[in-house]
């Protein structure tokens, strides 16, 4: 199935934007800034600040071995996901953005 999707994908997004523009997704400007900030909640420096604070605080409570949990979590999440992206190996479609 491989590039079989690009047609589907541009069409998807292509219905996403305003009178066919690309640089210009549909609703108000407000959805716009917001689909970004949540996307910024994913970054590695939100989730590794989130997960570093979760961390010192489990171990200021001596909760040892949920943080031991938790760091096997997130690491073994991290190592899941690249293993996922390398396996699919998908390019992301090329949109222009504003």
């Amino acid at each position: 199935m491989k590039g079989n999707t690009e047609v589907f994908d541009h069409a998807f997004l292509m219905a996403l934007r305003a009178n066919g523009n690309p640089a210009d997704p549909i609703g108000p400007a407000w959805l716009e800034e917001m689909g970004r900030d949540v996307t910024a909640l994913g970054s590695y420096a939100f989730l590794g600040f989130v997960f570093l604070s979760t961390l010192g605080y489990l171990f200021l409570l001596r909760k040892r071995s949920t943080a031991v949990l938790l760091t096997v979590s997130v690491v073994g999440g991290a190592i899941l996901s690249t293993l996922f992206k390398l396996g699919i190996d998908r390019v992301r479609p090329d949109i222009p953005h504003a």
